[in-house]
């Protein structure tokens, strides 16, 4: 059981190492290209990156409903992105 746990814990923090912004590695690589560039691109560098993965999960997500096995999360996933993506200023 203990094994089970620390995959989902595992999984969990993979996810939160995933460059888009409001999740820790977008806040990790704004931080990265703003220290290497001297200017602060950063954000919206992890814009375009978020409406893309944003973009990928959306469309994994009409993929997998297309060929009958519907996975809400994907789009729940997609929705998160996006928003975050707009929110963020």
């Amino acid at each position: 059981m203990s094994l089970v746990y620390a995959s989902v814990n595992l999984i969990i923090a993979l996810f939160n190492l995933l460059p888009v912004s409001g999740l820790d590695g977008g806040d990790v690589l704004t931080a990265l290209i703003n220290k290497i560039s001297k200017t602060n691109k950063g954000e919206g560098v992890i814009k375009i990156i978020t409406v893309l993965l944003g973009a990928v999960f959306f469309f994994l997500g009409v993929f997998l409903y297309l060929r009958g096995s519907l996975n809400i999360s994907v789009f729940i996933i997609a929705l998160y992105l996006v928003v975050c993506s707009l929110l963020r200023q």
